[in-house]
This record gives structure tokens, C-alpha cells and sequence, in this order.
């Protein structure tokens, strides 16, 4: 078996690509879910830790998981780390007898967290089984974020934030006398944000009690669900038609008016500090770090914006629109592609490893879409997709429909016995390096950079030269893409562990 990279196996080197990951990752804002900043604290199993290099692929930040809050992150730029899924292949879905029209989020060890309009928030087990559920007294649009101490916040209508253990038992709950439609957010210090219908934005302490409330003024709401800025500065959108920016004490640092139009769209943040939004007229703005705007692109008459915007690897930023479409615009504002589908798209779109963008519409379906905006597949369910897609480990994209089901989409994991028949004269790599021959064969780039070492038989830095395989990494995100990284992470274990095989 061709062994790639095979200069990694050198410490230095190791250390090295490990720092870059780690700082390309940072840049991108995928980090931002470890409240602590200690990597300790993370206490992820094996089976589901991500070896890059020798590094965990999760890293510290706001929360744990691959997917620990509404966008995936604080940041809320739904970029995930995994490639998803090639195919809509249902590997499960659950049905809670009501709409779930809340957006899951995803824990360290692959366990889903979502709520449903019966009233319950629940956590399956990777395959699908019910690990628990928690009754509150209303339905549950929100969505869980999860910190890192394994704590699940979450919100309900009947207006109480909920503070649940690891195992589902009640931790504390705090009632701030407004129905909470507004997805909680984790800060690096611990503070929960999110807004109700109360008129106001909380900040609340991690022992439940209120560090501070802001009052967005009488016969206000606040459904937009908060994203916090590198520097702590708090960004979120109100029915007071304004995108408010706070300061980490509760203090105004700025308000940006959207004229006479709501803000229910909850931002997303760029590496600038330029924050992307929508709002009820027709418009998707970014705004500076200062409250400038930057630039405005309409969608159309009758075409609310209330999805809430997605940032690609190359800036391109993602959002729907009661245009019954998903738009595609360059970082300066400008027209790169629209995708029609066939009803409101009110969800939120995310965005895979290799540029896929996952994204529900109420035309009852989920679609993936190419960076080019083709159509790569869709996912029929029986009614409106409102919630918004998730990308858990190994490639799985969970999404909810008002069908009543949770919905886990992905390919299906190799086994021991597809790993034998894969790789027949290196039993060697079964025994040893399964995990990492799992992730690379779920990941359709990983599986094309070492088909192409294979054919090419090109060995360490030969593989990255044009006339070998460099085409081939470059398409499928480079060098320190996360395909790339996961072809090195197999050939790695398989020099280390079974000599080259």
C-alpha cells in the first residue's frame, strides 16, 4: 500500500502541520466550543475523537462538540469540519409526534440534542436511540448548546431557561416571564446570552443566577438567536427592526437600524468582524465591527429574509429567503448564484469540509448543494424543513422536519469486515488503524487523494507536486484540508503501526 506524506512520521514535521491545522481552524472560526480553553476538558471517547496528526480535531472554544450551538459555533458561520454525506442515505430517523422545528446541535461523542413541539428536549445516541428526554411546559423551538462540562442549555415557551445535567436531570431553571424562541450561546467565560420575548437579552452566570438583562424597550422580542465576536462583543437582532451590538458588561457599543423591518435572522460573524444578517426587507447587510454598513443586496419583493447567513472557506457567504431560494453572494456583496427550490427557505444553511451547503426549504425537502450551485442531491420528508441542518462526525447531517422527525442522513460507516476486503494483504490496518480507514472512506476526497497516490504511486512530497497528485489534494481543499489531512492521518497510523503495510 502507497504511504502518503510519508515525511509526516518525522516529530517535527508533525508538530509542525499540527500548529498550522490548528491556526488554519482558528482563522476560520471553527473553534469556540470548550468553554474552560482546556483541552482536559474535552472528554472525548476514541471512537469519536478525530486524530489529525496526533491532535484531536476538537479544540478549545465556547462549548464541546463538533456542532455545540445554533451555527455550529459562537461565531455562528455553520462551517463544519466534516465532509458530509455523498448520497441521502437515511441511516435513522426519530419521530417525536410533533413538529421539530428546532435545529439540532451535536455533542463530542456524536450524541444529538434538539427539542420538539411536544414539549421535550431529547438526546439520541449516535444510532438513533434514545439516551434522554426532559420534559418542560411548552414547545421547544430553540436550540441545546453544550458546554463543556457536558451541561445542555435550552430554551422553552414556557418561558424558562433550562439548565439539564449530562445524563438529562435538571441542573437549575430560571423563568424570565417571556417565551424564549432564541437559541442560548456559550462564551469562553461560561455566560449563557439568549433573548426572549420579554423585551430583553439575558446573560446569565453558569449557577443560573442573571448577570445582566438588556432591555430592547416595551412590546419587544427577541428571536434572533446571539453570536459573540472574538473580543466578547455580543451581536443580535430584534423585532425593534435593529441588529444591536453589546458589550461583554451589557453596555451599547452600537445599533444598526434595518428601517421598519424585524430582525429575526441571527448573525454570523466574519474573520474581519464583519456581521452578515437579514431582515424583513427584502435585504441581507454586513455591517463592520464599528456598526458601518458595508454593503446591502436585496432579494426581491416579498423575499424576508429570515434564515440566518452561513460563511464559506472562501468568504461566499449563504442564506435563504421567502424567494423560495438560497442565495450565494461574494464577500462584497455582489451576486454569485442563486439555487431555487419549491417553498419558503427559512432554514439556515451549513456548509461541509468541500464546500457543500446543506439547507431545509417548505417545500418539505433537504437539499445539498455544489459550491457551484447544482444540485448535488435532495432529501424528500413529508412536511415544511424549517430547522436547520447540522454536520456531526463522520459526515452525518441532521435535520429536522415539521413531520415530527429527526432525520440522520449519511453514509454508513465501514465495518471491520469492509476494512478486510478494502485492504485483504494488511490485516495489519484492520487491527490497528480501523478508526482511521473508517474516516477516510466516508470522506469521498480523502478516498480520491489515495486512490490517486495509488495509481500515480507517488511517496511523501512527490505526492503534492503537478505532475502526481496536487491537482487532485487542491480540489478536495488543499494541502491542509480536512481530505487531505485524513488520508495523511490513515497513512501515518498504517507507517507508525504496520510498518507502511
Amino acid at each position: 500500500m502507497t504511504v502518503l506524506f510519508r515525511h509526516a512520521s518525522d516529530p517535527t514535521v508533525t508538530r509542525r502541520l499540527s500548529f498550522i491545522c490548528f491556526v488554519m481552524l482558528a482563522s476560520s472560526g471553527l473553534l469556540g466550543c470548550d468553554n474552560t480553553g482546556n483541552p482536559e476538558s474535552r472528554n472525548i471517547s476514541q471512537a469519536r475523537s478525530r486524530q489529525i496528526l496526533g491532535t484531536p480535531f476538537f479544540l478549545p472554544g465556547a462549548g464541546i462538540g463538533p456542532w455545540c450551538t445554533r451555527g455550529g459555533t459562537r461565531l455562528h458561520t455553520a462551517r463544519s469540519p466534516f465532509v458530509g454525506p455523498a448520497s441521502p442515505t437515511l441511516k435513522w430517523s426519530f419521530d417525536t409526534n410533533k413538529d421539530v422545528r428546532s435545529s439540532p446541535t451535536v455533542g463530542a461523542d456524536g450524541a444529538v440534542y434538539f427539542g420538539s413541539d411536544n414539549n421535550r428536549v431529547y438526546a439520541l445516541n449516535p444510532d438513533g436511540t434514545v439516551r434522554w428526554s426532559f420534559q418542560t411546559g411548552a414547545n421547544v423551538e430553540t436550540s441545546p448548546a453544550i458546554a463543556a462540562d457536558g451541561t445542555v442549555y435550552v430554551g422553552s415557551n414556557d418561558e424558562k431557561l433550562y439548565a439539564l445535567n449530562a445524563d438529562g436531570s435538571l441542573k437549575w431553571s430560571l423563568d424570565v416571564n417571556g417565551n424564549i424562541e432564541s437559541s442560548p450561546v456559550i462564551a469562553i467565560d461560561g455566560t449563557v446570552y439568549f433573548g426572549s420575548n420579554q423585551n430583553k437579552l439575558h446573560a446569565v452566570n453558569p449557577d443560573g443566577s442573571i448577570k445582566w438583562e438588556f432591555s430592547i424597550g416595551l412590546f419587544g422580542n427577541v428571536k434572533s438567536s446571539p453570536a459573540i465576536g472574538a473580543d466578547g462583543t455580543v451581536y443580535f437582532g430584534s423585532n425593534k427592526n435593529k441588529l444591536h451590538a453589546l458589550n461583554p458588561d451589557g453596555t451599547v457599543k452600537w445599533e444598526f437600524s434595518a428601517g421598519l423591518h424585524n430582525v429575526v435572522s441571527s448573525p454570523s460573524l466574519g474573520l474581519d468582524g464583519t456581521v452578515y444578517f437579514g431582515a424583513n426587507d427584502n435585504k441581507i447587510r454586513a455591517v463592520d465591527r464599528d456598526g458601518n454598513l458595508r454593503w446591502a443586496y436585496d432579494v426581491g419583493l416579498f423575499g424576508d429574509v429570515r434564515s440566518s447567513p452561513a460563511i464559506g472557506a472562501d468568504g461566499t457567504i449563504y442564506v435563504g429567503s421567502d424567494k423560495n431560494k438560497l442565495h450565494a453572494l461574494n464577500p462584497d456583496g455582489t451576486f454569485r448564484w442563486e439555487f431555487q427550490t419549491g417553498g419558503d427557505v427559512e432554514s439556515s444553511p451549513a456548509v461541509d469540509a468541500a464546500g457543500t451547503i446543506y439547507v431545509g426549504s417548505n417545500d418539505n425537502k433537504l437539499y445539498a448543494i455544489n459550491p457551484d450551485g447544482t444540485q448535488k442531491w435532495v432529501f424528500a420528508t413529508s412536511r415544511n424543513v424549517e430547522s436547520s441542518p447540522a454536520i456531526g462526525p463522520s459526515g452525518v447531517v441532521y435535520v429536522g422536519s415539521n413531520d415530527d422527525r429527526l432525520y440522520a442522513i449519511g453514509t454508513p460507516i465501514p465495518t471491520f469486515v469492509d476494512c478486510q476486503a478494502t485492504m485483504p494483504s494488511c490485516s495489519c490496518a484492520c487491527d490497528n488503524c480501523l478508526i482511521e480507514f473508517q474516516e477516510c472512506q466516508v470522506d469521498p476526497g480523502c478516498v480520491e487523494v489515495r486512490e490517486c497516490a495509488e495509481q500515480t504511486g507517488c511517496r511523501g512530497q512527490t505526492c503534492v507536486v503537478p505532475s502526481t497528485c496536487r491537482s487532485v489534494i487542491d480540489s478536495n481543499g488543499g494541502l491542509f484540508g480536512v481530505s487531505a489531512q485524513r488520508a495523511l492521518g490513515l497513512d501515518s497510523c498504517l507507517n507508525s503501526l504496520c510498518s507502511g503495510c
